[in-house]
């Protein structure tokens, strides 16, 4: 399937037909995953259970951070 991007506001966007969203779905609103890696476009919905790995992920990465630097943080917080 071929898309031409299509002036929305100040962005772009593409035109899905009705059913592809629906396949997926989504709808508008719906929170969407964008990456590339320089050459293709990936555009996934966004899951609650995949949000709430990702969060844990991030939780999980400040804690350690915190852990670490412990003392510093405590001295800069004086």
């Amino acid at each position: 399937m071929i898309k031409t991007l299509v002036s929305i506001g100040d962005g772009v966007g593409i035109e899905l037909e009705e059913a592809m969203p629906r396949q997926l779905g989504i709808d508008r609103g719906s929170r969407l995953e964008v990456s590339t890696d320089g050459q293709t476009l990936v555009i996934r919905p966004v899951s609650d259970d995949r949000e709430d790995a990702r969060q844990a992920h991030v939780l999980e990465a400040a804690d350690r951070v915190t852990d670490i630097h412990a003392e510093w943080l405590r001295k800069l917080a004086l």
